[in-house]
């Protein structure tokens, strides 16, 4: 009898819900049951008694499974974790003002394994709990297809995402970049349709992510697939991922931004950003399927 996996996101419609449908088409052995937090509250008996193990989004949801649950579940850490020297205390979004107690994560050691996205994430958080898993999130490579980019007219330039979480997003330095001479075009809030993404992505030339801090993020993934070249800061997956990686700040990306304008060399990054997909992902999603089969099997 194939195992049963119980999934549950924030919201189907985000980045983690999104990738929990794409893990449950990959893994076809396993029975995959997604809920979002609202769907797992209102049906919780009944979803805890049907399932064999358990994948929680996001720290922040811990509370969701009783402690003896947690020994057969994994949960998720997707964001940019860095430790005071004595790992006493943590601080994401490079925030160094607001550190915050260790407490918190260690309230996660209940859990059978921690996953996130990047070794760079995993080092530190292995010093703080016995397993830590890396995996790789899969998007739909039937719709999200490679379409090898060449420079025709002004270059468009592109951001995704929640505008509302500014303090880390950065979506004002979008914003400025709107003074230089390029289109700027951004695809704001829930975007629920996956096709209407892939044709946001084949009809940009190069997408922006502002963020200080990221699990992945999605976007890129999304847009690496499609041969969209990709300029950002070095977070979350980016420096598997991106084409251009610049040193945090404004100016910098600014600069680059400009650089890009006047020489894009738009084939060549198109094909590096497809390229850095495949290394990745994998041509069929083969890595993802792995780095998730691998994490199932030991809950």
């Amino acid at each position: 009898m194939s195992k049963t996996v119980l999934m549950v996101c924030d919201d189907h419609n985000w980045a983690i819900g999104h990738f929990m449908h794409e893990v449950s088409n990959l893994l076809e052995k396993y029975n995959v049951i997604v809920v979002d937090e609202a769907e797992f509250k209102d049906g919780k008996d009944v979803l805890l008694e049907r399932a064999d193990c358990y994948v929680i989004g996001y720290s922040e949801m811990a509370s969701l499974l009783k402690p003896q649950k947690r020994k057969n579940a994994a949960i998720g850490i997707y964001q940019s974790f860095e430790f005071d020297e004595n790992y006493e205390a943590y601080v994401n979004h490079h925030d160094f003002e607001n550190m915050v107690p260790r407490q918190e994560l260690d309230d996660l050691k209940d859990y059978k394994s921690i996953i996130t996205t990047t070794e760079k994430f995993g080092r530190p958080l292995r010093r703080l709990f016995d397993t830590v898993e890396i995996v790789r999130n899969p998007i739909n490579q039937d719709i999200f297809t490679y379409q090898q980019k060449s420079k025709q007219g002004k270059l468009t330039f592109a951001w995704a995402g929640n505008p509302d979480h500014n303090d880390y997003k950065n979506y004002d330095y979008f914003e400025r970049l709107r003074q230089l001479p390029a289109q700027f075009k951004s695809a704001t809030g829930q975007i629920t349709s996956r096709d209407r993404m892939a044709q946001f992505y084949h009809n940009t030339d190069f997408l922006v992510v502002t963020s200080y801090s990221e699990g992945e993020p999605l976007t890129a993934v999304e847009a690496s697939s499609t041969g969209t070249p990709i300029v950002g800061y070095d977070v979350g997956i980016m420096d598997h991922l991106a084409t251009d990686i610049v040193e945090f700040g404004f100016e910098p990306l600014r600069n680059k931004i400009k650089s890009l304008i006047q020489s894009p060399d738009l084939a060549a990054r198109s094909k590096k950003a497809r390229d850095n997909f495949e290394r990745y992902c994998g041509a069929d999603n083969e890595y993802c399927r792995s780095t998730w089969k691998s994490l199932i099997e030991s809950l």
